[in-house]
């Protein structure tokens, strides 16, 4: 990421990240640990909640403070900035937590139980024909 503030050629960036990311992967020291920290597990799990839910809270937010007459956020002041970008950041968290648990879980386990059902069939129907079996007849 460095490497993007300094005006490095991308195609160096694109080189080097896959480097970085194995670095990270295997390491077995005291960066592994803190990498599989609990909190950073958790958020990894709900990235993709995280990703999806953030523009939505932003879009509200920005609704919210346009109908009160603040059309450009950066006039706020700072304790109020600050302050609304904590109930964003917890926001977000609250709801992708919520989405990933009913929808992604939920959508995952689902699936997970279509697949089993459509195997299932497949299996008993590919039984069933005669032209299958092995041996003498």
């Amino acid at each position: 990421m460095l490497l993007l503030h300094f005006g490095t050629p991308d195609l160096l960036v694109v080189i080097a990240f896959p480097a970085v990311i194995l670095a990270a992967v295997m390491n077995a020291g005291r960066a592994a640990s803190i990498l599989n920290a609990a909190p950073l597990v958790w958020l990894g799990n709900i990235s993709y909640s995280l990703y999806l839910t953030h523009g939505f809270v932003q879009f509200v937010t920005t609704r919210i403070l346009a109908s009160g007459g603040i059309q450009n956020p950066a006039d706020l002041p700072y304790v109020t900035s600050v302050s609304l970008f904590v109930g964003m950041v917890g926001t977000t968290l609250l709801m992708a937590a919520f989405t990933y648990r009913t929808i992604e879980l939920g959508g995952r386990s689902h699936l997970r139980q279509l697949l089993r059902l459509r195997a299932g069939r497949h299996d008993v129907g590919l039984r069933g024909y005669s032209g299958l079996r092995a041996g003498p007849r």
